[in-house]
């Protein structure tokens, strides 16, 4: 008798059904997630890059650009408290907000107008900039606030912004620059007073200063005789002030106008040339200044120097950490150490010899450190891990942390001495006995 009992199905039968049961909802879930996929890429670009320590700016201004949310990854990228991360932030705000057919979030315009006072120099440059399309209400009294900062090339940005200022507001500050420093801000207060009241004090920017870096120093140098035209055009400009002063109001900057370090403590593990480990976070307690620099480019030799000084003055409460970029590839092909001659013939003549190698650098580095009598870390950042992540993109550049482990201040090129000093004073340091800004 044949039995009509129904057989079950075998093993293999049932692993082959449970698989077209898994493919088939598998296509479905991803036939249902198309529409989204520029969403779900772009998610995924967002997280991956705001993670990152050390990408490009114009990376993550890409990303910012294509995003489906831009404001919210502006805001983020911003509130990450990473130095990259930030520039970008405010270059993809300055779009949003100069665009006048835009809605304009509050938070990006907050994020602009806190920017005016960054740690950064460069996205300080950048916000104001915004700020002075805008004509902002506070323009005024945030000029006057960079103008009364220590360091000369701030005070500069200072007198720049003034010129989208009324005469009223911005005389009484112009008038407050003539006592400055730097001949640079003095003679630009000079021709501001000039503007606005039709008077002539006598003094012309290109008789005062070059307004560029000289090659060897790095430093800015300013023509013979700059600083006493200054003094003769600054105390015509005094004198009419003395009769006319009651004319105009007076703008005094709120002592709230100040930077604040950035909201995120920094770390990085290094080698030294003479094979010492060392972090960042040792220096936790002290004001850490972070020096990014090459061999060839103009002064940054001469400032290592300085930075033993800088470190006399202030002992412990000022560690210093030289970063040394000689072996990082830039954008001709070439690294930074090698002269221009030695890039070209590497391109054009199959003969010439390579780059140097890491060790010969090494080598050459610590007869360096030996020559100068270097006491503090110098590091060689092969792979651009540490100055990728402070964006040391341009030698030299400087980085002050606070004893908190925050930025505090990062800006490009030289700066004199007592610069330097009142630079580290500010971040709560003992302050040098004669601190001068001549």
């Amino acid at each position: 008798m044949i039995s009509t009992t129904p057989q079950k199905p075998s093993g293999a039968s049932r692993k082959i059904s449970t698989r077209k049961r898994f493919l088939f909802f598998a296509l479905l879930a991803a036939l249902s997630l198309l529409p989204f996929h520029r969403q779900i890429s772009s998610f995924v670009l967002e997280r991956g890059l705001l993670k990152n320590e050390s990408p490009t700016v114009g990376t993550v201004e890409e990303m910012m650009d294509s995003s489906t949310n831009s404001g919210a990854v502006i805001l983020a990228a911003w509130n990450s408290g990473k130095i990259v991360h930030r520039e970008a932030a405010m270059l993809a705000a300055r779009k949003i907000v100069l665009n006048p057919r835009k809605y304009v979030p509050v938070q990006l315009q907050s994020l602009v107008e806190e920017g005016a006072f960054d740690p950064d120099i460069y996205v300080r440059e950048l916000a104001l900039a915004v700020l002075r399309q805008q004509r902002h209400s506070h323009l005024a009294q945030w000029a006057a606030a960079q103008a009364s900062d220590c360091d000369p090339e701030i005070r500069l940005l200072g007198a720049e912004t003034l010129h989208w200022v009324d005469a009223k507001t911005g005389v009484p500050i112009a008038v407050r620059l003539l006592d400055d420093s730097d001949p640079r801000v003095v003679v630009r207060g000079l021709n501001l007073l000039e503007k606005w009241t039709h008077q002539s004090f006598g003094v012309k920017l290109t008789e005062v200063a070059a307004g560029v870096a000289d090659e060897e120093t790095g430093l800015i140098e300013f023509h013979p005789g700059s600083e006493e035209k200054c003094k003769a055009g600054a105390t015509l400009a005094k004198t009419w002030w003395a009769e006319h002063q009651m004319e105009y109001d007076s703008i005094v900057p709120p002592q709230s106008y100040k930077a604040k370090s950035l909201p995120r403590r920094e770390e990085f593990t290094a080698s030294t040339i003479d094979g010492r480990q060392v972090k960042l976070s040792d220096a936790r307690g002290s004001t850490a200044l972070l020096y990014f620099w090459s061999t060839p480019e103009g002064g940054c030799l001469d400032e290592l120097e300085d930075l033993m000084a800088l470190k006399a003055k202030f002992g412990n409460a000022l560690k210093i950490f030289a970063i040394c970029l000689d072996n990082v590839p830039d954008n001709d092909g070439g690294v930074a150490g090698e002269s221009d001659e030695a890039i070209h013939n590497r391109k054009f003549d199959p003969h010439a010899p390579p780059s140097p190698s890491a060790g010969a650098l090494r080598e050459r580095l610590a007869q360096l450190v030996k020559d100068k009598s270097l006491s503090y870390p110098v590091i060689l950042d092969e792979k651009f891990s540490i100055g990728g992540r402070f964006n040391a993109s341009t030698v030299p550049t400087t980085v002050l942390v606070d004893a908190e482990g925050c930025v505090h201040r990062r800006f490009a090129g030289r700066r004199r001495l007592p610069v330097l000093e009142a630079m580290v004073a500010e971040t709560g340091q003992s302050a040098p006995q004669t601190a001068s800004l001549k």
